[in-house]
């Protein structure tokens, strides 16, 4: 991308993000764009979702409106007071909060299998990104859906061309702000990477979300997917790491 096309799109991205906030455009934000998109899907009640990482709680109540028979969230034990902040002012009733690492320990598998995973702005987090993505798999049930969003490549994430990871560590003060990089930022994929993961650990039906068409610069820097686990899981070759004999490790799983 030329430096003429972004600027263009920075340019874009703030005259509509200004135009919003003047209330001169009513444009719904991509969070509630991803959440319409899941609405098509799974438009149903008394379902079982899990939702990691609700962070504000803003997405933990767009889920409560599809009257799920429970709603599991998980997220680090360094976010509970933020999370006691908003929590308490709504009907949490029907809400289970586990406080852990998904990777580590096992209350996602308490209240599983679940019919909807929300999980935005978590993946860029975790550097073992495809076996967390297994991991959820795994909890899905036949026909359950996957919203997985996240951040993507800083730099070569543009072209989109294969499947690239970008590893950031070990930088300097004036790299990470330019970059928007966090301390737990190290691995970024971008948009093709994800979607190849996808397939890899078992999901055959894969959509690209439009949640970003109000957000034209973020579509360059985030992506979205909407994925189902398929009824019936046959044999796949883009699960294991071989196809020969006695060699089939699944890809994702480890002890």
């Amino acid at each position: 991308m030329s430096i003429f096309e972004r600027s263009y799109l920075f340019s874009r991205h703030l005259i509509l993000r200004s135009l919003n906030k003047l209330n001169i455009l009513q444009l719904k934000n991509y969070r509630e764009l991803l959440f319409e998109e899941l609405k098509v899907i799974k438009n149903k009640t008394n379902l079982n979702i899990l939702e990691i990482g609700p962070k504000d709680g803003f997405d933990t109540m767009q889920l409560l409106k599809l009257n799920p028979k429970k709603l599991t969230l998980i997220d680090l034990p360094n976010k509970k007071e933020e999370i006691n902040n908003w929590i308490k002012k709504i009907d949490s009733s029907n809400i289970n909060i586990y406080y852990e690492n998904i990777m580590y320990e096992d209350s996602i598998i308490k209240d599983s299998p679940y019919d909807i995973i929300w999980c935005t702005g978590v993946l860029y987090h975790n550097p073992e990104q495809l076996r967390f993505l297994k991991r959820l798999y795994k909890v899905l049930k036949p026909g359950g859906l996957l919203i997985i969003e996240t951040a993507t490549s800083r730099k070569i994430g543009f072209k989109n061309d294969i499947g690239v990871v970008e590893i950031w560590d070990d930088i300097d003060n004036k790299t990470k702000r330019k970059y928007h990089l966090s301390q737990n930022i190290s691995h970024l994929p971008n948009k093709v990477a994800i979607k190849i993961w996808l397939k890899q650990v078992g999901f055959n039906d894969i959509k690209s979300s439009e949640c970003f068409k109000n957000s034209p610069l973020l579509k360059y820097k985030r992506a979205a997917f909407l994925a189902i686990k398929p009824l019936d899981e046959k044999e796949n070759k883009n699960k294991t790491y071989y196809n020969l004999d006695n060699l089939n490790y699944e890809i994702g799983e480890s002890k």
